[in-house]
C-alpha cells in the first residue's frame, strides 16, 4: 500500500504538473479523454456531453467548448507548438477512412479536417514531430484496428496485416523510430524504419488499460483493469522491473512527467498516486522506485474514479488537439483561445 513520504510536497505537485481527470461528477458526465498543455496554463477535456472542454487551471475558468457531435473518448494535444490542429473521432457510418475539409457553419466555428473511420475510434494520439498521427479501432476479428495518418499529405496507412490481438492503445517512441501496440496482455515494439517487430514485453498483467513512455525514452509503464502497474527498462529485458500494486481497484491511467524523475497512476479507487522512479547512469546501480503522494478527493461514480492524467508540457504560444469522440471520425479544428496566435496550415 502506497503510503505519503512527503507530506510537504503537495505545495509541487500543483495541477501545473500534474492534471490528472475528475471523476463522472465532474461536469455531470462521463469524462474519458484528458490533454494538457501551457500557454495560459490550461488543459482540455473531453466527455459524453459532446463536448471538448478547454479551462483555464489557476481559476477552474471554461475557455472554449467545443460541440463534437459525439461522446469523446480520447483527446491529446499536438506536440508540435507550430502546428495548431484539433483532431475528434465519431459512430455512425461504415465506410473506409477519408479526408474531407470542413466548409460553410462548421468552418467558421473552427473546424477544418475530418477524418471519417469504419469503426468507432477509442484512442488518437500524435507522433512527436507533430506531422503523424495514429487512431485505434479496437476489434479482435479485424486487421484494421490501427491506423497511422499524416496530416501534412492526408494520407492513411494500416501497419499492420494481421491481426494479433485486441489493440488497447498505442504510443509512438519520443526519440526513436519506433511504435509500440499495446494488446491484452503484450506491448509489442516496431521499428518503423525497417517494418519489423523489435521486441514482445510480458506485462504479467491480465488487461492491459493504459500505457506511457518515458521522454527520455528508455522505460515504459503499463497500467491494468486488475490493479497492477508494471514498471519496463526496455534495455534491460522484456518482463517488467517492477511490479507496483498499490491501488485497489482497476488502472484507468499512467503517465510521465516530463521535467522531473516522476509518474502518476490513476484507479477507480479515486485516487492517484504520485512516485518518483530514479533511473541511474551507473549500470551497476538499480533502478529506485518509490510511491511519495498519493492524492485523492475524487467522487467515484457508478464505480467509475480517476479516468484519465496528464502531465505538464512547457510554454507555446499555439498548440493543436487531437480528440475522439463516438462518429466514427477524426476531426481536425482551429482553436480561438486568448493570448494564442494560429496559422491555418490547410489554405496552402
Amino acid at each position: 500500500m502506497a503510503v505519503d513520504n512527503l507530506p510537504g510536497i503537495a505545495a509541487t505537485l500543483t495541477p501545473h504538473q500534474f492534471v490528472f481527470l475528475f471523476s463522472p461528477g465532474f461536469n455531470l458526465t462521463a469524462g474519458s479523454g484528458l490533454s494538457h498543455k501551457f500557454y495560459i496554463r490550461r488543459r482540455h477535456r473531453g466527455s459524453d456531453d459532446c463536448t471538448v472542454r478547454f479551462w483555464e487551471v489557476n481559476t477552474g475558468r471554461c475557455m472554449k467548448t467545443l460541440e463534437v457531435g459525439g461522446a469523446v473518448k480520447s483527446v491529446a494535444w499536438n506536440p508540435n507548438p507550430a502546428v495548431c490542429l484539433v483532431a475528434p473521432p465519431e459512430e455512425d457510418k461504415e465506410q473506409a477512412v477519408t479526408w474531407a475539409l470542413s466548409e460553410g457553419p462548421e468552418h467558421n466555428k473552427g473546424h477544418r479536417l475530418t477524418l471519417t473511420h469504419p469503426k468507432a475510434v477509442k484512442q488518437v494520439v500524435w507522433h512527436g514531430k507533430g506531422d503523424y498521427l495514429a487512431s485505434v479501432m479496437p476489434d479482435n476479428s479485424s486487421n484494421l484496428q490501427v491506423l497511422i495518418h499524416q496530416v501534412s499529405k492526408r494520407r492513411t496507412q494500416n501497419p499492420f496485416r494481421k491481426n494479433k490481438g485486441l489493440v488497447q492503445c498505442v504510443s509512438f517512441h519520443p526519440l526513436r523510430p519506433y511504435f509500440f501496440v499495446a494488446t491484452q496482455r503484450y506491448v509489442r515494439v516496431y521499428n518503423l524504419i525497417k517494418q519489423e517487430l523489435t521486441k514482445k514485453l510480458m506485462t504479467n498483467c491480465k488487461w492491459i488499460s493504459s500505457m506511457a513512455i518515458h521522454p527520455g525514452g528508455d522505460n515504459l509503464i503499463c497500467g491494468s483493469y486488475d490493479c497492477r502497474l508494471a514498471w519496463f527498462d526496455l534495455d534491460l529485458s522484456t518482463k517488467p522491473y517492477k511490479m507496483l500494486r498499490h491501488h485497489k481497484k482497476a488502472l484507468r491511467g499512467v503517465a510521465y512527467h516530463r521535467n522531473y524523475p516522476l509518474f502518476a497512476s490513476g484507479a477507480d479507487d479515486g485516487s492517484v498516486i504520485v512516485c518518483h522512479g530514479m533511473v541511474y547512469n551507473d549500470l551497476l546501480q538499480n533502478p529506485l522506485i518509490v510511491p511519495v503522494k498519493v492524492l485523492k478527493g475524487h467522487q467515484i461514480t457508478h464505480d467509475l474514479g480517476v479516468l484519465d492524467l496528464s502531465t505538464r508540457r512547457e510554454p507555446s504560444e499555439s498548440g493543436s488537439v487531437v480528440k475522439t469522440n463516438s462518429k466514427y471520425a477524426v476531426g481536425v479544428e482551429k482553436l480561438g483561445l486568448e493570448k494564442a496566435t494560429f496559422q491555418d496550415k490547410w489554405k496552402n
